[in-house]
C-alpha cells in the first residue's frame, strides 16, 4: 500500500528517522516553508505500517490541495482548520474505499485525541469531522 501511495502523491515523499518538526508524525512542506526548495512530504519512519498509511494519505491530501490552489490553502492564515477538515475528509474517504481498517482505526483514535489533548485548529477540525455522516461510517466499519 505504501508503494501505491507513493505513486498517488503529487510530491516526493521522504521517510525519516527524525522529523524536522518535533511532535508530528508527518508533514507536508510546501514551497513557502520548505528549505529544500520544492514541496515534499516527510513521514516518520518509526511508525508502524498502518500508521504510515494513515499519515501519508493525510499529507498527500494537503499536497493535492496545494497543487490545486484550493480555497483551504488560499485562506490558511485566516482559517487553518479548513485545511485539516479537507485532509481528514479525503483521508477517511480514501481509507474506507480501500478497506484500510487498521489505518482507519488509528486515524479515528488520532482525531479523538485531538479533542482531548489539543487547543488549536486541529480541535476545530476534529469537531467538524465528528459531526459528519462520514465519521459514523468510519466508526461502523472499524467495529
Amino acid at each position: 500500500m505504501i508503494e501505491t501511495l507513493k505513486r498517488l502523491s503529487p510530491v516526493p515523499i521522504e521517510f525519516v528517522d527524525e522529523m524536522r518538526c518535533f511532535g508530528f508524525c508527518g508533514m507536508f512542506w510546501d514551497d513557502g516553508v520548505s528549505s529544500i526548495g520544492h514541496p515534499f512530504i516527510e513521514i516518520d519512519n518509526n511508525l508502524e505500517n498502518h500508521q504510515k498509511i494513515a499519515t501519508l494519505i493525510h499529507e498527500i491530501s494537503h499536497a493535492i490541495c496545494s497543487g490545486k490552489n484550493c480555497k483551504c490553502v488560499k485562506i490558511y492564515e485566516k482559517n487553518p482548520a479548513l485545511a485539516e477538515i479537507h485532509a481528514y475528509k479525503y483521508e477517511l474517504k480514501w481509507l474506507l474505499k480501500h478497506k484500510q481498517k487498521g489505518a482507519l482505526k488509528y486515524e479515528i483514535e488520532q482525531i479523538e485525541l485531538h479533542i482531548k489533548n489539543r487547543s488549536d485548529h486541529y480541535v476545530e477540525a476534529a469537531k467538524h469531522i465528528m459531526k459528519l455522516k462520514l465519521w459514523q461510517k468510519c466508526l461502523d466499519y472499524v467495529k
